[in-house]
C-alpha cells in the first residue's frame, strides 16, 4: 500500500521528536513452551511493537500535556495569547463526555474519535480568545487537523519500535503466518510504522483484512468486541480460534479478552514500564497467559516448531 505524501508528512514528525529510552528489562520469571499449529499471529501496538519512552526522557517537561498543547498550536501557526489561561482538564472533559455518550449507547468500553475532541477543543479556545480563529481555508481540511493531533501525541506520548520487532515480523512472514493488530489507538498509530520501521503495515506483511484498531470499531480494549470481530474475521479466512495467537504487554487488556474468544496468548513482558500484570493480590498475576517471553526472539522460539 502506498504511503500518501500526507501521512509521510506527519510519519516524520513522530520520527523527528520521539527518541529512544533506556529500557529496563524485566526481572519476572517467563512461561515458555512450544505452541504448535499457529498459523495467525496478531498484535497489540503499544508497549508491544512500540515501547514508551516517556518515563526516560532526558526533559520530561516536554511530556506534559500543557508545554506538549502550547508547542503543537504553535507548529500549526495557532500559538496561545495567555499561557496561563490554558486549561488541559477542559480537553479531559471533552473526552470523558465522549467516552459517556458512547457508553449511554450501549458501548461498555467505548472508542472516540480524537479528531472530533480537538475540533471541540479548539473552538472553546478560540471562543475565549487563547488562540485566533483557524482560517475557514484551513477548518476542513483533514490534514491540518491530524497534523494538530500528531504534533502534540508525538510530544506527549513519544514511542519507540521494541527491541527486535522488525527481524520478528520479517521471520514470521517467512514461516507463512498470516500478522495482525489488535490495539487500542487512533488514526495516527498507522503512522508509527512508516515513521519507525520505514514501511507501510502492509509492506510490514500485515493483512489489511486483519488489522483491528479501536477508533475504526468505535469500542476499545479491554471488551471483548475487538477480539470477537477478529475471531469472525478469521473464521472466514477458514481458521480455528485455536491456531490464532495473541500477543501484548498487558494481561487484563490483552491476555483475558484473547483467550476469552479462544485464541491462545502470548505476554511480551520486555521492559518493567511497558507491561502490566493482573493486581500482585490476584490468584495468577499472568493470568490466561500461554507463554510469557522477554524477547521477540524468546516468541520466535517458542514458535519454532
Amino acid at each position: 500500500m502506498m504511503i500518501f505524501e500526507e501521512d509521510q508528512q506527519l510519519a516524520e514528525i513522530f520520527a523527528r521528536l520521539s527518541q529512544p529510552g533506556v529500557f529496563r528489562p524485566i526481572s519476572s520469571p517467563t512461561r515458555l513452551g512450544v505452541l504448535r499449529e499457529v498459523k495467525v499471529v496478531f498484535f497489540d501496538v503499544y508497549g508491544t511493537l512500540f515501547l514508551g519512552t516517556r518515563h526516560f526522557s532526558q526533559s520530561p517537561r516536554e511530556h506534559e500535556p500543557l508545554v506538549a498543547l502550547e508547542r503543537a498550536l504553535e507548529a500549526v501557526g495557532l500559538p496561545p495569547s495567555d499561557l496561563g489561561k490554558l486549561d488541559w482538564s477542559v480537553f479531559c472533559g471533552l473526552v470523558a463526555d465522549a467516552q459517556q455518550k458512547r457508553r449511554e449507547e450501549g458501548v461498555e468500553y467505548p472508542e472516540i474519535d480524537i479528531v472530533e475532541v480537538w475540533k471541540k477543543y479548539v473552538g472553546l479556545l478560540e471562543e475565549a480568545d487563547i488562540i485566533r480563529r483557524v482560517p475557514c481555508s484551513r477548518q476542513d481540511q483533514s490534514h491540518f487537523w491530524h497534523r494538530l493531533v500528531v504534533e502534540f501525541e508525538a510530544r506527549v506520548n513519544p514511542v519507540w519500535p521494541s527491541p527486535g520487532v522488525l527481524d520478528a515480523l520479517s521471520r514470521l512472514r517467512s514461516k507463512g503466518l498470516r500478522l495482525g493488530i489488535i490495539s487500542n489507538a487512533q488514526f495516527y498509530v498507522r503512522l508509527l510504522f512508516p515513521a519507525f520501521l520505514r514501511s507501510s503495515l502492509e509492506e510490514l506483511g500485515f493483512s489489511p483484512e486483519l488489522l483491528f484498531f479501536s477508533y475504526e470499531h468505535g469500542c476499545a480494549k479491554p471488551g471483548t468486541g475487538l477480539y470477537e470481530r477478529a475471531r469472525t474475521k478469521v473464521a472466514t479466512l477458514g481458521f480455528d480460534p485455536s491456531e490464532v495467537l495473541h500477543v501484548g504487554n498487558d494481561v487484563r487488556h490483552d491476555m483475558v479478552p484473547a483467550h476469552s474468544v479462544g485464541f491462545r496468548t502470548a505476554l511480551l513482558a520486555i521492559d518493567e514500564h511497558n507491561v502490566s500484570f493482573l493486581p500482585e493480590d490476584s490468584p495468577d498475576p499472568i493470568g490466561p497467559a500461554d507463554l510469557v517471553v522477554r524477547s521477540f526472539d524468546e516468541l520466535l522460539r517458542c514458535l519454532s516448531a
